[in-house]
């Protein structure tokens, strides 16, 4: 069995929502405070942005290509989301 396509996986005890998608400029996270690893994963699986953060944060789309994009965050190890997102001009 062949499966396409981007599955959407939120963590039991995390909330966590972004605005505006598809964006053009600023992605907006807002997530509770705690230690996470973030990535930003194109369309062909390249990790093209990692970050650090305790709490909110914003994603700029500079150098980011008009596409879809996977969102993940991690704590402690453990992938505890990840969302489509949509770069547009």
């Amino acid at each position: 069995m062949i499966y396409v396509g981007v599955s959407e996986t939120k963590g039991e005890d995390l909330n966590v929502s972004f605005y505006p998608n598809p964006f053009n400029e600023t992605l907006n996270v807002v997530i509770p405070q705690g230690r996470y690893e973030i990535s930003l994963i194109d369309i062909l699986g390249r990790n093209v942005r990692n970050m650090s953060v305790e709490g909110d944060f914003q994603i700029q789309r500079n150098g980011l290509t008009e596409g879809l994009y996977l969102l993940q965050i991690v704590s402690k190890g453990n992938l505890v989301f990840s969302g489509k997102v949509k770069v547009q001009n």
